[in-house]
């Protein structure tokens, strides 16, 4: 994108009234949208012809790492969505594996983080894969795929294939939530981060931040402005329970959510109207649903 209109975009909303402001917002926000298939494209396609032949770190900074540097690029110059990192000085440098629980509320970190801990393991719900390209493109980054319907199931599997990745040093990253959680809101820690970390000797690092307040889960449009990211010590699990382990990070981070958050636990965030009844998820949810059953017609041809 030429760089003189994402000043321009940038630029755009300082000399203009409220509701040309949130036209503005609106054309910054597809714009994004716009680009974005492009960019997932250039991925893939690197990651079909030279990632099967790359050893894995350089597979993941290939494919991983130029989307989403790109899409966060996009969101700071595009969307003015920029962000400040607190902590950088917790992350060790030993090359151990270490489990990565932190807080979820929007797209935004599961592309951000991926910047920070390069390269990790994602667990990822097994009905992604059925994505098309998509699906089987983030199947060469080695992620660890689960059922969560099978409950105790998926848990022996994360925990057996966390455990051998951790030994090779690499990070697991796991959103302990379960899911994308509104801001000025909580849902009780799964056990599947904390239990991983303790079977498998690996320690833990948490990470807090807010950026549901401009990507929020449940709208489309973007609202500029910084999202905070804290990096929290390392909790150690040596000698502990993977009860005691999760309370301490549940702790945690819900606190400092509560620090760097501009809505109060229980409140909600005031957004302006998305508009044309448009659902992103419910999108994603669909194409999930027509990949599958595509897979299984060729499966059967």
């Amino acid at each position: 994108m030429p760089y003189w209109l994402v000043s321009s975009c940038r630029s755009s909303l300082m000399f203009l009234p409220q509701y040309q402001q949130t036209a503005a917002l609106w054309v910054r926000t597809i714009l994004l949208y716009i680009t974005l298939p492009f960019l997932a494209l250039n991925s893939y396609v690197l990651g079909m012809t030279i990632g099967p032949f790359l050893p894995y770190p350089k597979r993941f900074k290939l494919i991983i790492g130029t989307f989403c540097h790109s899409v966060v690029w996009l969101c700071k110059h595009v969307c003015g969505i920029h962000y400040h990192v607190k902590g950088l000085e917790n992350l060790p440098k030993d090359n151990k594996g270490y489990v990565i629980m932190s807080k979820h509320q929007s797209a935004w970190e599961t592309l951000f983080l991926q910047n920070i801990f390069d390269p990790n393991t994602v667990v990822i719900k097994k009905e992604a894969f059925y994505i098309p390209f998509f699906g089987w493109g983030i199947a060469l980054l080695n992620p660890i795929f689960v059922n969560r319907k099978k409950g105790s199931q998926a848990i022996e599997q994360i925990i057996k294939q966390g455990s051998e990745r951790l030994k090779r040093g690499e990070d697991i990253l796991i959103f302990p939530e379960g899911t994308r959680v509104n801001v000025g809101e909580r849902k009780p820690f799964k056990k599947g981060g904390a239990l991983l970390a303790c079977e498998a000797g690996a320690d833990i690092i948490p990470i807090a931040l807010n950026s549901g307040e401009h990507w929020n889960n449940k709208r489309w449009l973007k609202l500029p402005g910084t999202i905070q990211v804290v990096i929290g010590p390392v909790i150690a699990t040596q000698g502990r329970s993977w009860e005691q382990v999760n309370a301490q990070a549940e702790q945690w981070i819900n606190q400092q959510v509560d620090m760097i958050s501009q809505v109060p636990y229980q409140g909600e965030l005031p957004q302006p109207d998305a508009g044309f009844g448009f659902n992103p998820q419910l999108l994603v949810s669909n194409a999930m649903k027509a990949g599958k059953e595509w897979f299984n017609q060729w499966r059967r041809w």
